[in-house]
């Protein structure tokens, strides 16, 4: 099975914005566990338990994106197509959405968006590797 880059580690097709979080830490952490063994089992890495966890795992750190978006889209410099690009902040200062005319709107993810999915990657490749490792001796 093929690791997945950096990059498919932190993006999916949904873009990240805040929510309230789903379980603890602690329980985020078993379930991270629990789907890589459920993956292990059925043969996969990284499928579509894990891309769901992995959503709801960073939507507690996001930004919220879609909060910013439909205050910038009442703006009537927006209402009358006249921007062209921009880039959006969030209270930290980091740069978490652009903006192309010809686009729409796309997520920039975060240093700490980024921090806490290379643990949650960690957390499940930790465990899965384990489980392999276990079969292979």
């Amino acid at each position: 099975m093929m690791k997945q880059s950096l990059v498919d580690v932190c993006v999916d097709n949904v873009m990240l914005t805040r929510t309230a979080a789903e379980m603890s830490e602690q329980a985020y952490h078993a379930a991270i566990i629990e789907v890589a063994h459920h993956e292990f089992a059925h043969g996969l890495y990284t499928g579509a338990q894990y891309d769901a966890l992995k959503h709801s795992y960073l939507s507690v750190i996001a930004p919220d994106r879609y909060g910013a978006i439909e205050q910038m889209m009442a703006l009537p410099i927006m209402r009358n197509q006249r921007l062209q690009k921009m880039k959006l902040q969030d209270s930290f200062g980091y740069d978490m959405l652009v903006y192309h005319r010809e686009d729409g709107w796309r997520e920039i993810i975060t240093p700490p968006e980024m921090a806490r999915a290379i643990e949650f990657h960690a957390l499940y490749e930790e465990c899965w590797y384990a489980l392999q490792s276990m079969c292979v001796s």
